[in-house]
Parts: structure tokens; sequence; C-alpha cells
């Protein structure tokens, strides 16, 4: 299979600033899209936490990519009111990114929200979101997030089966684009931004399949911030190592495919900076020459470090071993000691004879009265 070619797309290249994009009216709708493809076992419970949001202004995109029509009508048809829900069946599976994009380019309304068919929300999440970023004081955000709870989970013959839940490992407060650069661990459930944005960034880059969401987060912090709101409000879920088939989860089953995607993804937007400005070249070398130079002195630094305390254990095991050693010696030097002291065969009678001992002694004044 060709490797897709990211050169032609403008990625990380937003055509405006967020200074140039359309307010938000006090009371924000918001676009919610669903991309969905035969999982009838998820759909029911993440169509649920929408029509469980306080917030009333929104509507659903569910996204169909090229799976059976028919129980997503129908689960549609008894979870929500004729009216909140749109449905796009696509004929063929495009992936990810189009069928994201299929709604996209869709909705109308003020702001949007990527809400995959496994996955849940509080029913706080919409009215924290809508109401942070229809806040004028807010006007430089793009975007807001959430806390997020991953919850890992088993399929059982019930259904999804919850395992064990905690907090999503990332880091709170607005997002660092510095630190976004190198690795954004921000899941699309729990992140709203402004459709206008999309006007500026365009939507999801299609020639990506696992990693057009991390993409076009990148898209949006170049555009503005991305804030945050410290309550979990979302549910990121995870189904266990070995869950296979339309229950898995691409970031569990398909790591090395994901890995390769993302090293292609930091070499396209590389190339595109140096084919932009080439005489930055001259500038990136030697700064990462340096780079290089320290992790190389840094590693020795850790070899001869990791050398000195494999030494230091292996003299602390030789002293343990030699104050075991010593210990041993002493108790069987003083258990030989006790049995040297104890009387002879007379030893009972002896011992019966002690007050008579006593009188003899103080008889001859070696013991007082």
């Amino acid at each position: 299979m060709p490797a897709p070619d990211l050169n032609p797309r403008p990625a990380l290249c937003p055509r405006a600033p967020i200074a140039d994009l359309a307010p938000i009216v006090p009371q924000p709708s918001v676009a919610i899209v669903m991309r969905t493809r035969d999982r009838p076992l998820f759909l029911p419970r993440a169509i649920a936490s929408v029509a469980a949001q306080d917030w009333p202004h929104w509507h659903l995109y569910v996204v169909n990519d090229g799976g059976d029509p028919g129980p997503v009508d129908a689960i549609l048809a008894t979870a929500l009111p004729p009216g909140r829900a749109t449905a796009l069946h696509l004929p063929d599976r495009h992936g990810m990114a189009r069928a994201a994009n299929a709604a996209l380019h869709r909705a109308v309304e003020d702001l949007v929200v990527v809400h995959d068919d496994d996955d849940s929300w509080e029913a706080g999440y919409l009215s924290a979101t809508a109401t942070f970023l229809a806040d004028p004081a807010q006007a430089r955000f793009v975007g807001v997030s959430t806390g997020c709870t991953l919850i890992e989970e088993r399929i059982t013959d019930d259904g999804p089966e919850t395992v064990r839940r905690h907090a999503w490992p990332h880091a709170r407060g607005t997002v660092d684009l510095r630190r976004a650069v190198v690795d954004l661990q921000l899941p699309p459930i729990a992140l709203t931004f402004r459709r206008a944005a999309l006007d500026a960034t365009g939507g999801q880059s299609e020639a990506l399949t696992h990693l057009a969401d991390l993409e076009f987060l990148h898209r949006l912090l170049l555009l503005g911030d991305i804030g945050f709101i410290d309550r979990p409000l979302a549910n990121y879920h995870l189904r266990q190592r070995g869950t296979h088939g339309a229950a898995g989860n691409s970031v569990v089953e398909q790591v090395s495919e994901r890995a390769e995607q993302a090293l292609m993804l930091r070499n396209a937007t590389l190339r595109g900076a140096l084919t932009r400005e080439p005489e930055r070249l001259g500038l990136l070398q030697p700064l990462l020459m340096a780079i290089e130079e320290n992790r190389q002195a840094l590693d020795e630094r850790l070899a001869a470090i990791e050398a000195l305390c494999a030494e230091q254990a292996r003299l602390l095991a030789a002293t343990q071993d030699l104050v075991e050693c010593q210990g041993a010696l002493l108790r069987d030097v003083a258990a030989r000691q006790a049995e040297a002291m104890r009387p002879g065969p007379f030893g009972r009678a002896w011992d019966a004879l002690l007050p008579a001992r006593r009188v003899v002694a103080r008889m001859r004044g070696r013991v007082g009265a």
C-alpha cells in the first residue's frame, strides 16, 4: 500500500488568526459529530450520553461510515425525538477523517465537538464548554477541553463491563503549544471548538487514517489557545488489549501503524516548513547537532551512574552476606556458651539443694542474712 501523500495539504497552516473569527452568540448551539460503523454495542450508550445533556441547544450528526444503516436508524428513532439528529449514511467505508468531514462540512451550529460512538459524557459537559466559549472574556480561546476519565472495560456477554476508572493522564490547564507539538494527549471527546475555526483550518486530513484528530488539533492550536475546565466531564472508553474487530480500539490494537503514521506526519510537517523556508535548514542543523551531542553526553553520564549503582548494589549484597555469616557465627558461639554453662547430670539435685546452699553460704558470710 503506497504511503499517503501529505505534502499537498497545507497542514498546520490556518488561513486566519482567531481575531478574525466571528464572535459566539450568548446561547451557542453545538454540532455533535459522531462517527460509527457496525457498533450497535456502543452506539446506544453514546447517544444516551448526548440525550442526557442539560444544555438544550445541540444537534447530533451520526455518520455511518459504510456500515449497515438499519441498526443506526433504529437506535436513533428510539433514543431521540424527531429533529434532534441527522443520520449520514456513507455507501462505502472511507475512514474516520472523511466520516468526520462529512458532518463538519454540513454543520451550521456555533460550536463543534467530535463524540466517538464508544465514548460518553457527564450530563454537564455541553453546558460547561458552551458557557465557557460564549463568555466574551474567553474570546482568545478557539476551543476548550475538560477533565477526562479513562474507563478501561472488557466485553462480556452482557455488553461492556467497567474494569477500572482513573483520570486521563494529560496536563491540566490551558494547552501548552510547546508541549503539544511533541506529545498532545487530548481525546476528541473532551474538546469543544468554534465552528468558525473550520473556515480557517479546513477539516480533518483524509490522508491520515489514525492521527487526523491529532493533526487537526495542532492546526487549531496555531489558530488560538485551547482552554481547560477542571471538571471530569468527558469519558474515554478503552477496551482491554486483545479486543479485536469492531469492538477494539485502534490506539491499543494498531500501535505500530499509528507510530509509523506519526513519523510520516512529523516528516511531512518538517518537509513542508523547510520547503517554504529552506534557509532555515542551516539554523536547524547546528541546533539539532547540539541537542544530539547533549543527548549523547547525558547517555554516557547515565551509563556511568548505572554502572556505579550496580557496583554499589554488588557491594551491598556482599556486606549483607557477611553480616548474615557473622550473625550466624555469633548465634552459634552463644549457643555453645549456654550449653557449657549448664550443670552436669546432677543439675536437678543441685537446684533442689538451693535453700540449703544459701544457709551454708550465710554461715560462711558469703551472703547477707
